[in-house]
């Protein structure tokens, strides 16, 4: 089966595992594994990693997980497709658990097959580099089990990983209603006071990352595996006041099997309550970034968006996993003027800089300042423009005292630009 097919496997099901990758090779981050002449499977405990985390840690039954490596199967991937005919009866320790952590995969996939603690998984990629699959329902929930992998016969070492329920004690179904009832339950425009929303006022979430704007206050309380924060605004310059303008809801374990599965059955009642979705045009209102800008609705004076950091890159304002964000109206419109005001002055003082460049460093071009790219080929195209401009004024750097001034101030706003 082609790469391309195996991709769109992964896809469907929401799935944060890398298969655009070379065969042999690692995403950034992972553990690389090189062949040391023995053409048996090659890999370690420390590059065996549960989907959506950032490095190894434990396997839990039914989850899905990744091995990285070499020589663990064809260099033409293959893809496992489950039995549409069966279910797994989840481990009783992890009874709450998603749609394709119950499915059936095969076993055995392009001569491949993977066995945690001596049973069988179920294969859902396999690879020469990389290998996708679900551990099974039997395995212990604590302590520690081995994995191996075999190719064509030939048997990679048992390495020990550990072991974890990891997982959330409600289902997805109930986690949605959950967060859906908490939005209809938010008292907007309310005042600021020591016990707002019976939480004490604590420092922002560490991957907001400045995306949130101006808020004078951040609660956050946690109420049946939903995370729940409420951000106080300033507002009324006449007569100021904080008041309750933004609230967001997240499940407590934003994993992305648990998050694509919440993700849809919000996405469906929201359509049901307020029509069809849109695709946000101003992503700078909640801090995300495209490719993937989720949905928002318009609700009154609210503005809803529901957002799957899918890539778990964290764009600055999302938080890892799925998140229902709802915006007062007003906030947005002050977000829209402070932007405005933002690009004036950039688009003025790049006018300036410019000309005085033109000055010091005659015969280079400076291109003026562009709109901010809508898609993602302009953005690249964008990229690689600027960075070309970027090497060109290093490497006027080394040049005469003037010259080498102006080109590094250039080479600033460029840098500015691209970050």
């Amino acid at each position: 089966m082609g790469r391309k097919s195996v991709c769109a496997l992964v896809a469907a099901i929401g799935l944060n595992l890398s298969c655009s990758k070379s065969p042999g090779t690692t995403p950034a981050g992972k553990p690389e594994v090189r062949n040391s002449g023995v053409q048996g499977p090659m890999y370690s405990s420390a590059s065996i990693v549960p989907s959506g985390a950032t490095g190894p840690g434990p396997l839990a039954p039914g989850r899905v997980a990744s091995i990285y490596g070499s020589h663990l199967g064809p260099i033409q991937p293959c893809q496992g497709s489950p039995d549409p005919n069966l279910r797994d009866i989840p481990n009783p320790l992890r009874p709450y658990q998603t749609t394709i952590e119950t499915q059936v995969f095969p076993d055995k996939v392009c001569d491949t097959d993977v066995e945690v603690g001596g049973i069988a998984a179920g294969l859902l990629y396999v690879s020469a580099g990389q290998i996708n699959f679900k551990v099974p329902q039997t395995v212990r929930t604590e302590g520690e089990t081995s994995v191996r992998v075999r190719y064509k016969g030939q048997s990679g070492p048992p390495v020990s990983i550990s072991l974890t329920t990891g997982s959330p004690s409600s289902p997805a179904e109930k986690i949605a209603a959950g967060m859906w009832s908490r939005l209809q339950r938010v008292k907007w425009q309310r005042d600021y006071t020591a016990k707002s929303g019976a939480c004490a006022a604590v420092a922002p979430h560490q991957s907001l990352r400045g995306g949130l704007y101006d808020h004078a206050y951040y609660c956050a309380s946690t109420e049946e595996e939903v995370i729940a924060e409420s951000f106080y605004y300033p507002i009324d310059h006449t007569a100021p006041k904080v008041r309750l303008m933004r609230a967001d809801f997240r499940p407590v374990n934003p994993y992305p099997e648990l998050s694509a599965e919440v993700e849809q059955l919000l996405m469906r009642r929201l359509t049901k309550v307020y029509g069809a979705g849109a695709v946000p045009q101003n992503l700078y209102e909640i801090g995300a970034g495209r490719p993937e800008p989720g949905l928002f609705w318009r609700h009154g004076n609210l503005a809803i968006f529901l957002h799957h950091n899918r890539n778990h890159v964290q764009p600055a304002g999302v938080r890892l996993g799925v998140v229902l964000i709802a915006v007062r109206e007003e906030i947005l419109e002050q977000r829209r003027q402070s932007h405005a005001l933002d690009e004036s002055s950039i688009s003025l003082s790049h006018s300036a800089l410019v000309q005085d460049l033109e000055r010091q460093l005659p015969g280079m071009f400076f291109a003026a300042a562009t709109p901010r790219q809508q898609t993602e080929l302009q953005r690249a195209q964008a990229e690689r423009q600027t960075r070309s401009a970027l090497l060109q004024l290093l490497r006027l750097s080394t040049d005469e005292r003037e010259r080498r001034a102006a080109a590094l101030v250039a080479a600033d706003e460029l840098a500015r630009r691209l970050g």
